[in-house]
């Protein structure tokens, strides 16, 4: 039985930047996680909160129920907290990080790790999700198949406001369940009925008061910021913050990894006839089947990493600019200022130092910049690449 909690799905387009790494990535250090012990996230709480930059968290909760806070630039060892085991970390305190453990939210301070405070959680969490302001619990407990509940309380366990999402029902049709995202001041939850596409009964909600803006349907954020419907007919619909209808899209939006404002991000969608970029006003702009599921839009690239190959197509006209191969099945995209870095998980591999785990394409060309084999798990940080192997981290 393999179980799929909602924070272990990985989301694409939310990977950190990495730094400007123009030449090969040198080995800085190396830390002890303990003996088979594997980190299985690393949280980069320099990414919000610049001056947390000196750190990064090792998560291996799911492995030895610690987290350990590394100094970024020295690799020595800041804490490491007791063990939390079936435990669930996020960021978004400005100097704390929130756990959830044994029914309790315990806040851990960020730069010398002591217990700040603790208070107790809403019972059935699948999800969790921080502000500056308050932390956000999803809960639905499936064995009784109760509603889908989004709580907000404030930092000392107050609760300032809760909001039923979908009433009591089944919503495991999806393997992740119920799930939130957060994007500013908006948060959007799944709910998927057992009834398929057309049961789909989530919202988007304020993080003020938790009103919703839209009617029940399956939402996500497009990369604009604006709230976007995925309809029976599998085409999208616009919304502004508000829950104003915009435009509709031809096809259905897809998630990219991105470094553009917002005002500049594409709208990207499989359609019919291939993937589809539509401008702000829902006009196609082009249509490419030389891509049918990017990942990634960096610099003037639209960037798809699938079955050993990377392949880019230009963002203005959609033709195809390059196709490299990259030795890796599905690695992750990420974006590097004038270079997209290839990144690939090798630990399942037999001898992973004959497998590149880390590849630096140039945009313009597909030229490989730089690349590294020989790496196991691999993480993508603000502060660089993190390599995790069965009792370290480097």
């Amino acid at each position: 039985l393999a179980v799929t909690r909602p924070w272990d799905v990985q989301v694409t387009h939310v990977a950190p930047p990495l730094p400007d790494l123009a030449s090969t990535p040198r080995p800085a250090w190396t830390v002890s996680l303990g003996d088979g012990v594997w980190a299985g996230r690393v949280l980069d709480p320099g990414r919000t909160h610049p001056r947390l930059a000196d750190r990064i968290l090792i998560d291996s909760l799911d492995s030895d129920g610690h987290l350990t806070a590394v100094n970024t630039e020295t690799g020595a060892v800041a804490w490491r907290s007791p063990q939390l085991y079936d435990a669930r970390c996020v960021l978004g305190h400005p100097t704390a990080v929130a756990c959830l453990v044994n029914g309790q939210i315990t806040l851990y301070d960020v730069e010398d790790g002591r217990k700040r405070d603790s208070f107790a959680a809403p019972a059935a969490v699948t999800g969790l999700a921080a502000t500056d302001a308050a932390v956000f619990a999803l809960s639905y407990d499936q064995t009784v198949k109760s509603p889908v509940t989004l709580r907000r309380l404030g930092w000392n366990g107050s609760v300032a406001w809760t909001r039923e999402i979908a009433p009591a029902g089944d919503y495991l049709a999806d393997r992740e369940g119920p799930a939130l995202t957060l994007d500013g001041d908006r948060i959007a939850v799944t709910a998927q009925g057992p009834g398929g596409v057309s049961d789909a009964r989530g919202l988007v909600v304020k993080t003020s008061d938790g009103a919703p803006v839209v009617a029940p349907g399956s939402y996500s954020f497009a990369a604009t910021g604006e709230l976007a419907l995925t309809r029976d007919d599998q085409t999208t619909q616009l919304f502004d913050r508000d829950g104003h209808p915009g435009v509709s899209l031809g096809g259905t939006l897809l998630p990219l990894a991105m470094d553009a404002a917002r005002a500049d991000a594409p709208l990207v969608a499989a359609t019919e006839d291939g993937v589809t970029r539509f401008a702000p006003n829902g006009t196609p702009q082009w249509t490419s089947t030389d891509v049918s599921l990017p990942s990634a839009a960096c610099g003037s690239a639209v960037l798809q990493a699938m079955d050993g190959r990377v392949t880019a197509v230009d963002a203005a006209s959609g033709a195809k600019l390059w196709e490299a191969s990259g030795g890796m099945d599905e690695p992750r995209l990420t974006c590097d200022g004038p270079r997209v870095v290839a990144t690939f998980d090798s630990d399942a591999a037999p001898d992973p130092s004959d497998h590149p785990a880390a590849v630096a394409y140039d945009l313009r060309s597909g030229d490989v910049v730089w690349q590294v084999a020989g790496l196991h798990r691999v993480f993508t940080t603000s502060r660089g690449i993190v390599d995790a192997e069965a009792g370290s981290a480097t």
